[in-house]
């Protein structure tokens, strides 16, 4: 999504008031870059688009919910950010 240089989107990426929030989740070790994300966060932040970004210390690549990595936790990062932006509903008892 970054050009190689990691200092913009790639002309293909448009944000506009219509794009949808977006949550982004990356860890620092990851040998693909989330740079891209940052970038996308940051445009979309300047549109006034709601969006979270999490990049973790650990984790790598294709992380997965694997024991041990401050990366596991982000299933409950995204389930509160779809809590808080209403796409969750509460399950019936």
């Amino acid at each position: 999504m970054a050009n190689k240089a990691g200092t913009k989107l790639e002309p293909e990426i448009k944000i506009s008031s219509e794009t949808p929030p977006a949550i982004m989740i990356h860890a620092a070790n990851d040998p693909y870059t989330y740079k891209s994300s940052l970038l996308y966060f940051q445009g979309l932040e300047e549109n006034k688009i709601r969006a979270e970004l999490h990049v973790y210390a650990q984790g790598g690549h294709g992380y997965g919910m694997r024991g041990g990595l401050p990366s596991k936790s982000w299933p409950a990062a995204v389930s509160a950010w779809l809590n808080y932006e209403g796409w969750l509903k509460p399950r019936k008892k």
